[in-house]
């Protein structure tokens, strides 16, 4: 029999007195007591007399190991790991593993020392059925989920409502985590029990880079629910909310806007319904009304719609808009409507590419009365291009004078300020003149109009001396 030192002895008598766990008239109750109080010579003397390391609290239905878990005492961890405790073992409440609690808490530490545990089962699933990735995935804990799926955990356990991780990460918006799944073997086309794909979650959310890789994947845009709605549907049911560039992206990449769920609506009957709009400001009428133009913009013109579109004055305001854009004759009245919010629906957004394309080679070319004609046709100061160049940066790039002369007598200095969206070096209009080594020229032209302040002037110069660094 071993012996025990008096300081052992009333470390152990101490922690008897005090137990409030209600497990009091045992040794697997006074254990419970030790590990609150984080008393490790109690918790060693406490297993050498017998206590049971697997057993479960009467009153709070947890063990031994989910306790020390909870109270985040790595000492008494790594005592009973070394006895050989079961760390599977659940707790009866949520059916908790000591795992899914250290995940919960964001406790990376003594996960990580749970994980690497060859006995841990890291595909255990709780009361409804959440695995220890759900669980790392609800918090956020990217090293977690890193190292779990290094571990190979099975990347498409679903939960009790068939909900697998590439739903979440859908709903997250989480892209570099979703192509983490797919990539170790994720279903992308998995369905929970109402039926509903990684690509519902994602455009009910307005996660617009989520669909753009899930439609890469070869995800099915029309893919219909149990009760027969598509993500176009989720979307309209949502409109108010995150999720109208969603909207935007599945009409502009083909969605079908002619199905009809069990219901027998269309999305579009769903996004007029008088719920959509009753809760609308004044200023957000223009934009409601510009996304039912988008849907009409898709919509085959001799389609049927119900009557209860009808009834939605924002939708005969779209209705109105769309008209108004289909009988227009010339560039001028097309861009008077879309100032004034109209949806630049697909042939009129060709239609404009191609004006604006007109409008940089004339400016490519210097030719001003063309380039003057197309600004009061419509076009703005801040029209850029796909790179964000504004009309300033295209006549500076092309080294157009008269061009540049035209659009800064017409008010473009405000932009000179405004960088383009290069990614290696977003240049202003004036930090792009100094770039060229042509500023002896422009800022003669510059300074005749008085647009620049010799501040921006030297913070231009320092900009060209970083570049050629």
């Amino acid at each position: 029999m071993k012996l025990y030192t008096l300081s052992l002895i009333l470390a152990l008598a101490n922690t008897f007195l005090s137990f409030s766990m209600g497990d009091t008239s045992n040794l697997s109750g006074q254990l419970f007591a030790a590990i609150k109080q984080s008393d490790v010579a109690a918790v060693e003397g406490l297993i050498e007399c017998g206590a049971d390391i697997n057993c479960i609290s009467d009153r709070f239905g947890v063990t031994p190991l989910v306790f020390a878990v909870e109270s985040n005492n790595k000492d008494i961890i790594n005592i009973l790991l070394k006895k050989g405790v079961n760390v599977n073992l659940q707790e009866t409440n949520e059916e908790l593993t000591p795992l899914h609690y250290a995940i919960k808490n964001g406790n990376s530490e003594i996960a990580t020392l749970l994980i690497g545990i060859k006995e841990c089962n890291l595909n255990i699933q709780d009361g409804i059925g959440y695995t220890p990735l759900l669980y790392a995935i609800e918090g956020k804990h990217t090293q977690l989920i890193e190292l779990l799926i290094v571990q190979k955990v099975d990347v498409n356990l679903a939960d009790s409502n068939n909900m697998a991780p590439v739903h979440y990460a859908a709903a997250k918006g989480d892209v570099v985590l979703l192509k983490l799944l797919i990539e170790k073997g994720a279903n992308f086309n998995a369905r929970d029990n109402e039926g509903l794909t990684a690509l519902h979650y994602a455009a009910q959310k307005g996660e617009v880079a989520i669909l753009k890789v899930l439609l890469e994947k070869g995800c099915n845009i029309d893919s219909q629910d149990l009760e027969g709605n598509t993500p176009l549907h989720k979307v309209a049911e949502w409109l108010l909310c995150s999720s109208v560039r969603a909207l935007y992206f599945l009409l502009e990449n083909g969605a079908d806007t002619c199905i009809l769920n069990k219901e027998t609506l269309l999305a579009l009957d769903i996004a007029v319904e008088p719920k959509q709009c009753s809760s609308l400001s004044d200023s957000d009428n223009k934009w409601y009304t510009h996304i039912l133009e988008a849907f009409l913009a898709y919509m085959p013109p001799t389609y049927s719609l119900l009557d209860t579109t009808t009834e939605n004055q924002y939708f005969k305001a779209a209705q109105k808009n769309r008209f108004k854009l289909s009988q227009a004759k010339d560039f001028k009245s097309i861009a008077q409507l879309l100032s004034k919010g109209a949806y630049d629906y697909p042939l009129v957004k060709i239609y404009v590419d191609q004006k604006r394309e007109e409008l940089f080679k004339a400016i490519a070319s210097n030719k001003v009365q063309q380039v003057s004609a197309l600004l009061k046709d419509g076009f703005s100061l801040n029209t850029c291009d796909k790179e964000g160049n504004t009309l300033l940066h295209k006549a500076i790039q092309a080294e157009s004078l008269e061009v540049m002369q035209l659009l800064l007598m017409l008010g473009a200095n405000q932009y000179i300020d405004t960088a383009n969206a290069s990614l290696l070096n977003p240049l202003t209009p004036l930090q792009l003149i100094v770039a060229h080594g042509k500023k002896d020229v422009f800022m003669a032209l510059f300074s005749k109009i008085n647009v620049i302040e010799s501040d921006k002037v030297k913070y231009a110069l320092s900009k060209r001396k970083s570049m050629n660094k």
